[in-house]
């Protein structure tokens, strides 16, 4: 994320002059964070400001989102739930601004991975069930926004699978 040599920094500093303790480090662009710092890395809970606008407000580690925050991206979309080595992992849910559909379930590496539930903001169509990589995988239930079921059963990479009850 760039903390290291490029910037400004007001705040606590250590013998070696590194970001210690709480402080602000305002960055390239428009880029700016808040909150503590060990070693020279925000670490523990801060708001950083990307310099795209986008605003992550959570909890850091060595300079990484880790652990539970928010990210409310400069689209207007929204992520809210768990972060490893800054990207969306574990439980979490999904905002997508534009369409107004959402996502709420397990991500694995930034991306939809395990069970959740999409639900679609143009129709209001439900998937729920399993993904793999952001895509259905596995068993899993598509139904209309009024509950009559589309399919259920197997899905393999994003399509339904014959093997599955169709309406």
């Amino acid at each position: 994320m760039g903390w290291r040599g490029k910037g400004r920094y007001d705040g606590q500093a250590d013998r070696l002059r590194r970001p210690q303790g709480v402080g602000k480090w305002e960055g390239p662009g428009k880029a700016l964070y808040e909150g503590p710092f060990v070693d020279g890395l925000p670490n523990g809970k801060g708001v950083f400001v990307l310099a795209d606008g986008a605003v992550f407000e959570g909890n850091f580690v060595a300079g990484e989102f880790q652990g539970e925050g928010i990210m409310k991206y400069a689209s207007g979309d929204v992520y809210e739930g768990s972060w490893v080595n800054g990207l969306c992992e574990g439980f979490g849910s999904f905002m997508f601004a534009d369409s107004g559909s959402s996502y709420v379930g397990e991500w694995l590496q930034g991306q939809q991975h395990g069970e959740g539930v999409f639900t679609r903001g143009v129709d209001g169509a439900i998937y729920e069930g399993q993904w793999h990589r952001n895509l259905k995988h596995g068993k899993g239930t598509q139904r209309k926004a009024d509950g009559t079921i589309i399919h259920t059963g197997l899905w393999e990479m994003g399509k339904a699978v014959a093997s599955g009850s169709a309406i």
